[in-house]
């Protein structure tokens, strides 16, 4: 079982699940992308697009299972400290954060995984697996397509399938009551 911090025996929430500051980054991708999907030519905007769409989809994941870090801040008084998410290891490889999100279930009573992966394989009719694999190495197609390793993949790439899965995860992650793991 991971041990939270405990600073100076105050109560310190080590994770809240959702996190609310990842959450507001990936809405903000998430906006973005809705706002491009909704242009009139949307050939204008491809990378764009698809770039927003998935850095939202990382986003929603890591706000599953990123964990606090707290910095003092002794000059702005004794008892302020600045709180951040900490960075998610894995990047930006969409089954290691499903992984991690699995793994953080049996150390945090929390639970999110499983309903996840139920929500989102009734909706797409295949496994998690799969549909996270197939997005799988989007985020650097997207920025490199003049690339040639990168232009099929981009081009065979389901735009719109890749939207429902940011908008799927953007409604899971709005359902979910916060949950604060603490320590005193």
């Amino acid at each position: 079982k991971k041990e939270p911090a405990v600073m100076n025996g105050k109560i310190q929430i080590v994770r809240m699940i959702p996190d609310i500051q990842v959450n507001e980054a990936a809405d903000d991708f998430y906006r973005a992308a809705f706002i491009l999907e909704g242009q009139e030519n949307r050939s204008d905007v491809p990378r764009s697009l698809v770039n927003c769409a998935i850095v939202a989809i990382e986003l929603y994941l890591k706000c599953l299972c990123a964990d606090r870090e707290y910095t003092d801040l002794p000059a702005e008084g004794p008892h302020v400290r600045r709180v951040n998410a900490k960075q998610v290891p894995g990047g930006h490889n969409l089954r290691k954060l499903l992984n991690r999100i699995e793994q953080e279930d049996a150390i945090y009573p929390v639970n999110v995984f499983p309903d996840l992966k139920t929500a989102l394989e009734a909706k797409f009719g295949q496994t998690l697996e799969d549909l996270f694999d197939e997005f799988e190495g989007v985020f650097q197609a997207c920025r490199y397509t003049h690339e040639l390793a990168n232009q099929d993949r981009f081009a065979a790439l389901d735009v719109e399938k890749l939207m429902k899965l940011a908008t799927a995860l953007k409604m899971h992650v709005e359902a979910i009551e916060p949950h604060g793991v603490a320590t005193y």
